[in-house]
């Protein structure tokens, strides 16, 4: 199965959820993933990391480290996003 590919421009932070999710439920072998589980709670969180950047969402360190689910994380990602379009 391929990974789901990032969408074009500033996207959603839905679209973010999704797409890490579902890197998240990929790299775990499951179908889903909840938003708000904790993404500490499985070691494989650095392959899910890769399978998201292979689809082409850039994931900092740093937001790994301060965020601890997706949810929280994509939120995060779309803020800087949109700190960093010009115009916003």
């Amino acid at each position: 199965m391929a990974p789901p590919r990032a969408p074009d421009g500033p996207g959603e932070r839905e679209a973010e959820d999704r797409l890490l999710g579902a890197a998240w439920a990929e790299s775990l072998g499951v179908e889903d993933v909840a938003p708000w589980r904790s993404y500490w709670q499985d070691f494989s969180f650095v392959e899910s990391l890769e399978h998201a950047r292979r689809a082409g969402l850039s994931v900092p360190a740093e937001h790994v480290t301060r965020n601890r689910t997706v949810a929280t994380l994509a939120a995060s990602l779309a803020a800087e996003r949109s700190a960093t379009v010009p115009g916003s």
